[in-house]
């Protein structure tokens, strides 16, 4: 086993606004195990190498073994890749490095901190499509130099979601985010944390990209999406969704975040939107749906259909009814008879199988139903008030809104 101290000295770091928070080594891999201490505590480190980083390779810290995997937000240059962030929960004073290839070269690029207070969750009212409660960065950047850029303006067409691919066991996401910050800033050179924003396992959002002074966050250009930002907004659940489901308090945020966003800037969430990448990208989309990565993991992929439809529902129950357009694929070809509707029958004449139905009035009120699948053919209760209504029909992939008028 080979052993290496690792001094933390100013000058061994690159020039950038995160420079005193990070420090550089290389060394020669001569064993497939090499110690790495370190002159003072570090809370993140991230390694660079040249051709293949070797599935095997981990990293060992306090009994805890982190896998090493490429991060694929950063473009490999000259086939030199950089892993994913590893942080420690507390900072740690040595590490091992394992299954690597012996005779090449490596770069252990390590994060060191200032604490900061950890901000818990805010939490907002359910059912309100105004902008839920989230960390700033003026309070999770608390002494961490804030970035000093261009800040450019953009319109958002398409949510874009990630993973952290972090560690499931940290619980100091305040602590986290720095560390995703510092890493972005100080290690990739961008011009500050890549995300819009950030959720964390117990609900907590956190303002990522800072948008100055003459913009909001959900407006500001990021770089999270393979180079190609522009229309997009990134949202990034901090942790790995390779095998494990997010929480259900990270999962209500997301959906609260998004709906949000929907709902201010009218994004239909069951549509597509042209993208460069992809000429018909979902509007709730994943990071894999612009370019080959894992991120943001199987389970959450899968799963994105589940989050448009919540979305759609939450939207609904605000009182948003963004999918209600003529250009809605087979929108015009759904009749109801009679529309308007004297007593307490509707049917439906419909080109695909309608799964169910749902009636609400204006304000997002649900109004109970009786729905005959055989006939295609809706009971409305004779205590619903004469007014105007959206009937949300569901079929097998999509979801459409008529307006009727009970009279």
């Amino acid at each position: 086993m080979n052993r290496f101290v690792f001094l933390i000295i100013a000058n061994l770091c690159v020039i950038n606004l995160n420079a005193q928070h990070i420090s550089r080594m290389h060394y020669v891999c001569d064993n497939k195990t090499s110690s790495i201490d370190f002159f003072e505590p570090v809370g993140a480190v991230v390694l660079r190498g040249q051709g293949v980083l070797p599935d095997q390779a981990e990293i060992i810290a306090d009994g805890q073994s982190n896998r090493l995997s490429r991060d694929e937000h950063v473009v490999s240059i000259d086939s030199i890749w950089t892993s994913n962030l590893i942080v420690f929960e507390p900072s740690v004073n040595d590490i091992e490095i394992k299954g690597l290839i012996e005779g090449n070269t490596y770069e252990l690029i390590s994060i060191r901190l200032p604490s900061a207070d950890h901000q818990g969750l805010i939490r907002t009212p359910s059912n309100d499509c105004s902008q839920p409660s989230m960390i700033l960065q003026s309070e999770w950047r608390a002494g961490l130099p804030p970035p000093d850029y261009e800040r450019i303006f953009n319109n958002v067409n398409n949510l874009i979601i990630h993973h952290s691919a972090t560690a499931n066991t940290l619980t100091d996401y305040t602590a986290l985010v720095r560390s995703i910050y510092t890493y972005h800033t100080g290690v990739n050179g961008w011009s500050d944390i890549g995300y819009n924003y950030l959720i964390a396992p117990d609900g907590t959002i956190f303002a990522g990209r800072d948008p100055g002074n003459d913009m909001e966050t959900h407006q500001v250009l990021g770089a999270h999406f393979c180079a190609s930002n522009t229309g997009t907004m990134g949202i990034c659940l901090l942790g790995t969704y390779m095998n494990d489901s997010p929480s259900d308090e990270m999962l209500a945020s997301l959906i609260r975040l998004i709906s949000w966003k929907s709902a201010l800037d009218s994004i239909p969430p069951l549509t597509t939107h042209p993208h460069p990448l992809h000429p018909a990208l979902p509007v709730i989309a994943g990071h894999r749906d612009g370019c080959s990565t894992l991120c943001p993991g199987d389970v959450v992929y899968n799963n994105l259909q589940a989050y448009r439809n919540q979305t759609q529902d939450y939207l609904v129950s605000c009182g948003v009814f963004l999918n209600i357009r003529n250009d809605v694929p087979n929108q015009n070809s759904i009749r109801l008879k009679p529309n308007p509707v004297i007593g307490n029958e509707i049917g439906i004449s419909t080109p695909a199988t309608l799964k169910s139905a749902a009636v609400f009035d204006m304000n997002g009120r649900s109004f109970s139903l009786y729905f005959n699948d055989e006939c295609n053919q809706l009971l409305i209760p004779p205590s619903l008030p004469t007014g105007m209504y959206i009937l949300q029909l569901s079929f097998e992939t999509e979801i459409h809104w008529i307006k009727f008028v009970r009279l």
